[in-house]
């Protein structure tokens, strides 16, 4: 079942998962497939140690390999895409120079990084190049405003952690994405994570006209400990977003027993891409129910497909 591109189309597309090995990479690569169909760039963002790492073939083809992608490539904790002509991306000024696709620089990104000032560019041809994520979360957000307000690309893809969702979850037409590889020995916890991550992405904003009274803000995360110092008349706890909320499932169902959850920014969830692997979609969807069943936007999106 193959995604298509009016689910990412003039979105803001934030894609996380369950840290390395979790699908990000290719479900994030599938979407500037969809949009490149459409003959539209895409902007295309990496945030956090792990990022969009190019393995395998390629439809774009490895354009212009050579020293300068071995270079790139020998960057830990760096990402190397391939892009297509009119693509918008960021990268530090020295990994921009070792770029194939003939970047144009568009814009220069506050701050610095270890490798240098981060830059917003434009590939001139198909190519690869190096994407490099901004080290303060505030330059995230400033980023995507600057791509959108610009019009350099209507459609962003940003892969990266949770912790990076809090600047990107206010920008209009953010939307958020969630991977993970499942198999024979962790398809039950796979299908409790999702319903364990649903009730947290599903957790309601919180009303400027609401009655105050009984309500706590925890300013930072949300954990057991956060917890045991809420007020005794606390009713409704406010945390910054749902990527606040450390408690496991069973410590989150309890605190929805005791307290109203609110979040003062709450990001669109569009669903689930889940990769099998060793588990037959009927066994695995069996698990979830059928309000879950209905987030799944894929199973295995891309299996037998060269990207």
């Amino acid at each position: 079942m193959r995604v298509t591109s009016e689910l990412f189309l003039d979105r803001v597309n934030l894609i996380t998962g369950q840290g390395s090995g979790s699908g990000k990479t290719t479900f994030a690569k599938e979407a500037a497939r969809t949009i490149h169909t459409r003959g539209q760039p895409v902007a295309m963002l990496a945030v956090g140690v792990e990022g969009l790492y190019t393995q395998g073939n390629s439809t774009h083809g490895n354009i212009g390999e050579g020293p300068s992608v071995q270079r790139m490539e020998a960057q830990k904790g760096n990402s190397i895409v391939n892009l297509h002509s009119g693509d918008v991306f960021v990268s530090s000024e020295n990994l921009l120079a070792l770029a194939t696709c003939s970047p144009a620089i568009v814009d220069v990104v506050p701050g610095s990084t270890a490798l240098g000032r981060l830059l917003i560019a434009r590939a001139m041809r198909d190519g690869r190049a190096a994407l490099v994520g901004p080290h303060a979360n505030e330059y995230l957000g400033w980023i995507v405003r600057r791509i959108r307000d610009e019009a350099w690309a209507r459609t962003v893809i940003v892969d990266g952690a949770l912790d990076r969702l809090t600047q990107v979850a206010s920008i209009p037409e953010a939307q958020l994405f969630y991977t993970l590889r499942v198999d024979k020995s962790n398809y039950v916890k796979a299908a409790r994570w999702m319903r364990h991550f649903f009730r947290l992405v599903s957790l309601p904003q919180v009303s400027d006209d609401c009655d105050c009274a009984g309500r706590y803000t925890i300013r930072g995360p949300l954990t057991s400990h956060a917890l045991e110092a809420v007020p005794t008349d606390t009713k409704t706890i406010v945390v910054q977003d749902f990527s606040k909320v450390f408690l496991s499932e069973d410590q989150l169902v309890l605190a929805l027993r005791n307290y109203k959850l609110e979040v003062v920014e709450k990001i669109l969830f569009r669903g689930f891409a889940v990769f099998l692997k060793s588990v037959t979609k009927d066994d695995f969807s069996t698990l979830l129910g059928e309000e879950l069943r209905s987030l799944v936007l894929s199973f295995d999106v891309c299996s037998g497909v060269e990207l």
